[in-house]
């Protein structure tokens, strides 16, 4: 799904009043309905709770008291504050106000005059409709304040459409924190960035009918991968196929004492589906990988704790360098070579991409659509230290572009960059912060490539599979292992098996 930018959310609502003849006021009722339904739905609120809501001046605050309004006509105990950080009144909050008044439905007035002395209520649940997208300005101190005072209290505060606090399009000084977002129709591309990890945990999209053709022609660069995306991009192995129907994956990988690299790296392919798999590690490596590792055909390089090697041992269908594989000099020499030497589809992980940062002029080699699976620290190696998540991701997408490759941003929820789009999963699993989980990662979108996944979508659907793995674990987060993602890929694959005809 396109993900609509901060400038554009404006045009959305203007477009669907316009195309449906609808009032703004009317949008908001429409909007609030459905966003108080989805709080019933979604916190199952009792008629003996108290519901606190914080009202700003502009249309989020409408959306709130509108949201009280419909809760207090239901029978709920509801208190509406109304946060008041500018006396520009939008002509929607105005309109809300008196209608809320012709009920003889009471509020409170917070401002930076009285919120040191305000006394919190005891009340079961807050939802923050202070501010929404709009938010462009940084916050006067005594809201920054009032936020913290509030995140103290430890509510179970349900944001409207966005936390208030949070840009859309840069850092943030203070976000109200909530356990829930009833985002309108899409979440937020500021949802997608670590720094607002830890206020955008978890979010429900609401459609509140916003019109469909708008969003069709408009032109995005970000997207929300919706797991019926993802899933659609599955293609199943043919009845009639053979191992070399499914693809030859080369892992060139594997230093003294990180063999272990190229072992999870070559189960990831296999169990991604490849057909056949061949490591070519140092002479130290073979008897490790025969030994554990049957399904595996390895090939020895000319030196016995790094790698050395300048021409391709066989023809494989795509190629994994980097995991485990160290930086020594003639390694890094070999590396130059193969780079000029492989025409299949490459994936690069760890070393590999250590390397090139070390050689930046190497990148010139890559061959066209090659996947970076780079962690943060090996990112910031590649495009230099960044102020903030949105230089980040700004200068991955000009270096992606130079270099016409796909990168991989690996983090709590992975976004990809490439073909001039970033790619944004909302699923996160802390299970993957474990030794080894980028190299399964590496090697499942390896053996992707190797049966005929175009690269963008092996890397999708990659990412996906590996994520999915963590999810459907039964083991905790405590004993969670790289190991436990191969043995829960089969669990995945009878799920997306059993799910795609449902979409």
């Amino acid at each position: 799904m396109k993900l609509i930018s901060y400038n554009d959310w404006k045009a959305w609502d203007q477009a669907t009043m316009q195309n449906q003849q609808i009032s703004s006021v009317d949008l908001m009722e429409r909007a609030s309905l459905a966003l108080k339904n989805a709080f019933l739905e979604n916190c199952k609120p009792t008629k003996e709770d108290t519901i606190l809501i914080f009202c700003g001046v502009g249309n989020n605050g409408g959306d709130g008291l509108v949201i009280g309004r419909l809760l207090y006509q239901e029978g709920y105990q509801v208190q509406i504050v109304l946060v008041v950080f500018s006396d520009n009144f939008s002509e929607e909050v105005k309109e809300q106000l008196k209608k809320n008044n012709s009920l003889n439905i009471p509020f409170d007035i917070l401002t930076e005059n009285n919120f040191s002395g305000y006394v919190f209520p005891k009340t079961t649940w807050v939802i923050d409709a202070i501010f929404g997208y709009g938010l462009q300005r940084n916050l006067a101190p005594w809201l920054g304040s009032f936020f913290q005072k509030l995140n103290e209290q430890k509510f179970r505060v349900i944001a409207i459409d966005v936390p208030s606090g949070m840009f859309l399009h840069q850092p943030s000084e203070a976000i109200l924190q909530s356990e829930l977002i009833l985002t309108i129709e899409q979440p937020k591309s500021s949802f997608f960035m670590p720094c607002n990890y830890p206020f955008a945990k978890k979010w429900k999209a609401v459609s509140i009918g916003l019109d469909a053709s708008y969003l069709e022609k408009f032109s995005s660069s970000s997207f929300w991968m919706q797991e019926k995306e993802v899933i659609q991009m599955y293609r199943p192995i043919d009845d009639f196929s053979h191992k070399g129907t499914k693809g030859h994956v080369l892992v060139i990988a594997g230093s003294y004492g990180k063999m272990g690299a190229v072992y999870l790296a070559g189960k990831g392919a296999m169990h991604a589906g490849a057909g056949m798999l061949t490591a070519w590690v140092p002479k130290k490596g073979v008897k490790i990988l025969q030994t554990n590792f049957p399904e595996m055909m390895v090939i020895a390089g000319a030196k016995k704790k790094y790698f050395k090697g300048d021409l391709l041992p066989i023809q494989p269908k795509s190629v994994l360098i980097g995991p485990g594989w160290g930086t020594h000099p003639k390694t890094r020499h070999s590396f130059k070579k193969l780079l000029t030497l492989i025409k299949v589809p490459l994936v690069l992980d760890a070393d590999a991409i250590h390397i090139l940062s070390m050689h930046p002029d190497w990148l010139t080699l890559m061959p066209k659509n090659t996947i970076l699976t780079p962690h943060p620290k090996e990112l910031e190696r590649m495009i230099g230290v960044c102020n903030h998540d949105w230089e980040i991701e700004e200068k991955t997408k000009q270096f992606a572009e130079k270099h016409q490759c796909i990168v991989v941003m690996k983090n709590a929820r992975t976004r990809i960059v490439g073909h001039q789009k970033v790619l944004n999963f909302s699923e996160q699993n802390a299970k993957l912060a474990t030794a080894g989980s980028g190299d399964v990662l590496a090697g499942i979108i390896t053996g992707l490539l190797a049966q005929g996944y175009p690269a963008m979508d092996a890397a999708c659907f990659g990412v996906y599979l590996h994520s999915k793995s963590a999810t459907l674990s039964n083991k905790s987060l405590a004993t969670f292992i790289a190991s436990d993602i191969l043995e829960g890929l089969d669990a995945v694959f009878k799920d997306i098996e059993k799910r795609k005809t449902e979409y």
